[in-house]
């Protein structure tokens, strides 16, 4: 999954605009980033007619409470809105089950209407809110979370 493109995505502030990472990376450190997700986390690449447009993880792993949060990042402007996010959702959803998991959960920064949509049309529900719990473009915004039972 790391490569130029991945590399490039996390370069477009449009793209990393509500995640907590991106910026100055190179091949290197982002290699060591996903080196370092792969010992807690489940971590996958989402693609769309056999072309690499996005990253999935469910982690960190909490095994003795059987749950994980979902971090979701569509590199490829050209299929937002199209419902690959909730597809992707869906899928390590599945996984997760079929893997033991009890719970998946997400935090979505505030204004994220897209991820709020995606998460909620892939069966989560909103259990929660930090009011002003991040700073977020010069201002203080909640984060809301997200959460999905799975068995």
């Amino acid at each position: 999954v790391v490569s130029e493109r991945y590399l490039s995505w996390l370069r477009d502030p449009e793209v990393t605009r509500y995640l907590e990472g991106g910026g100055d990376y190179t091949l290197e450190s982002l290699q060591s980033y996903a080196d370092a997700r792969k010992r807690d986390s489940w971590f996958f690449g989402i693609y769309v007619s056999g072309e690499y447009v996005g990253n999935i993880k469910a982690g960190p792993l909490n095994l003795r409470h059987k749950r994980a949060d979902i971090g979701i990042m569509i590199g490829e402007k050209a299929v937002w809105g199209k419902g690959v996010g909730t597809k992707a959702i869906n899928l390590i959803s599945g996984y997760c089950k079929g893997h033991g998991l009890h719970m998946l959960t997400a935090g979505i920064i505030e204004g994220n209407i897209g991820s709020m949509r995606a998460f909620e049309k892939a069966g989560f529900v909103r259990c929660g809110e930090w009011k002003e719990g991040r700073w977020f473009e010069g201002q203080w915004v909640s984060e809301i979370f997200y959460q999905r039972v799975l068995s």
